[in-house]
């Protein structure tokens, strides 16, 4: 008893440590130093929690990869609250540096709740096309909730020039875990970056990766793709198109999204009955 009692003691209550520190008269570059060694998601649960004049000071100093990444970790009405308070340059600025799913889930309920507050138009010509693509699909198939951020690779490529590639791009790519082979724009394999690592920079793609694919379509409804998540224990699903090409993914994270939202879809339906 006195060792969970001593574990208790010891744990960090990270929000509260945050709203002390933005409390504090720190110069900005201070603070900013110290808040990047928080997780955006206990950043974005202290925002809601401190007064309008400070959350106005976090908005101005805070660069804006790291509030897109706050953003996307808020509730969807704390969200729509904070996009009407700041500027629209700046909003603009956060919704193209979000990843496209959760900027497509951002503008939608943006819709729902205000038809004639849009911002769609005002994003950049690269965002504009990716949130197009997910909108093309229906609300429960799992093309809406892909991400089309990832790594390809040519199956001819050799381990050095594969690295190469991943080096300039895993800076701005949301998932490398996985890597993804492609030949003719068709899906042939994928390797983990591990493998790719340890591998010899001598050798090609072609004979560290791994042929047998589970992947699914665009169409395919979300809780079927869940399914097949957990089913193969994978991290990561490709989507594919009729042709077998890769046009997006969906991560374990993304599953564990649509999981919770469903049954919080479930929940609001049951609650209706039973208010009913």
């Amino acid at each position: 008893m006195m060792e969970t009692n001593e574990l208790l003691d010891i744990e960090r209550d990270f929000v509260d440590e945050i709203i002390e520190l933005v409390q504090k008269d720190l110069p900005n570059d201070e603070l900013i130093t110290q808040l990047l060694e928080y997780h955006p998601f206990d950043i974005a649960q202290a925002m809601v929690q401190v007064d309008a004049t400070i959350q106005s000071k976090l908005f101005d100093m805070l660069p804006v990869d790291l509030l897109a990444q706050v953003f996307e970790r808020l509730e969807d009405s704390d969200q729509i609250e904070f996009i009407k308070q700041i500027p629209t340059a700046l909003a603009i600025q956060i919704i193209d540096h979000m990843d496209s799913d959760d900027a497509v889930d951002l503008l939608q309920y943006l819709e729902d709740v205000d038809e004639d507050y849009t911002l769609v138009n005002l994003l950049s010509p690269k965002k504009r096309n990716e949130l197009k693509k997910l909108w093309a699909y229906e609300d429960d198939e799992i093309g809406s909730a892909m991400s089309l951020s990832y790594i390809e690779l040519a199956r001819a490529m050799s381990v050095k020039e594969a690295m190469k590639k991943v080096t300039q791009l895993a800076g701005e790519t949301e998932y490398i875990s996985i890597l993804y082979v492609v030949e003719k724009q068709k899906l042939v394999g994928y390797l983990r970056l591990k493998d790719l690592i340890i591998a010899r920079a001598t050798q090609t793609i072609d004979e560290i990766m791994e042929s047998r694919i589970i992947f699914a379509h665009p169409h395919d409804n979300k809780e079927h793709v869940a399914t097949l998540i957990q089913k193969y224990g994978v991290s990561s699903l490709p989507i594919v198109d009729d042709n077998e090409h890769m046009i997006g993914l969906i991560t374990y994270d993304d599953l564990m999204d649509i999981i919770t939202e469903s049954k919080s879809d479930d929940y609001a339906k049951f609650a209706a009955l039973t208010t009913g």
